[in-house]
């Protein structure tokens, strides 16, 4: 996800990043890289990387910062790196965050929106301009082939309908794939997950979905009324507000708990609290109009 032009021209090449200390990096026999695993937990070293979702566009405070306050349980220092002009040069920079986060040595991969701008965007991974459709689902296995080189478990975001922020001027009508071109991302996304096993989709595309029908919807545990997707997404409709990236993470955190890689208690599942970290208010929908959960597998 993007910021404007005008905004590029000005804004830094990539947010700050700190990189967990690690154990020796481990090179397996086929090629891909492993943390090692005695007596470690999923959470002792999370890697995020991507885009603007990641490094918190338009807010004061970014995605890492977020999921940490979801995590209860003692844990390492997360590493993050991500990068608002991401959308510029999928190819060199997703290769770059790759390779940074192989060097810190990921019990957990967590690529929200890693795999956009392969989808996304205007240029292939060599920065040349798209000319069909059939291009975006080459430029998606490019990005799936950065993230093979990783054995432990991957959180990705699969590729949501964000025509709306055509309008709003954030997504330029050429980055915009057509909805036949979504469907078909969103199915060899989701293919490539099952064929490795551990890979978990968050599935954005029906988030965005239940949020734009003007119902009540939910996100993880939390759950909101019609009408109330500005509490979620920003003005530019591209980006999540903290009390989106709240959301997010907690649905992740159900989905991790929800395949007994972890445990419920290793959460922080209560979005009042998590907020309250950041100066934000939780407002919870009313009992009998809640419908019925996310996240939970």
């Amino acid at each position: 996800m993007q910021i404007p032009f005008a905004l590029a021209l000005v804004a830094g090449a990539s947010l700050p990043a700190f990189v967990a200390a690690a154990p020796p990096f481990v090179e397996v026999e086929d090629g891909t890289t492993s943390a090692e695993t005695e007596e470690t937990h999923l959470l002792d070293r999370v890697v995020l990387i991507g885009a603007s979702l990641t490094g918190g566009f338009g807010m004061d405070v970014a995605f890492d910062e977020v999921f940490e306050a979801t995590i209860a349980r003692d844990h390492g220092p997360l590493a993050a790196k991500s990068n608002l002009l991401f959308y510029l040069g999928p190819g060199p920079e997703g290769g770059a965050q790759a390779a940074f986060a192989a060097e810190a040595n990921p019990t957990l991969l967590v690529a929200i929106d890693f795999l956009f701008w392969f989808g996304y965007g205007m240029t292939n991974a060599e920065g040349e301009f798209l000319g069909t459709e059939e291009q975006r689902l080459q430029l998606l296995e490019h990005g799936l082939g950065l993230l093979e080189r990783f054995d432990c478990p991957i959180v990705v975001g699969d590729f949501p309908d964000m025509s709306d922020a055509v309008a709003t001027k954030m997504l330029h009508p050429r980055q915009m794939p057509q909805h036949e071109t979504l469907a078909r991302l969103n199915a060899r996304l989701r293919a490539w997950a099952e064929e490795r096993g551990d890979v978990f989709v968050l599935p954005l595309s029906e988030r965005i979905r239940d949020m734009r029908a003007g119902d009540p919807f939910r996100i993880g545990r939390g759950a909101w009324p019609a009408d109330s997707g500005h509490r979620v997404l920003q003005d530019d409709q591209l980006h999540p507000t903290i009390e989106g990236m709240a959301a997010l993470a907690n649905e992740i955190a159900l989905m991790l708990s929800g395949a007994e890689l972890t445990e419920e208690e290793d959460w922080e599942l209560d979005l009042a609290l998590v907020l309250d970290e950041f100066g934000e208010v939780w407002v919870p929908i009313d009992e009998a109009t809640q419908p019925e959960p996310a996240g939970e597998r």
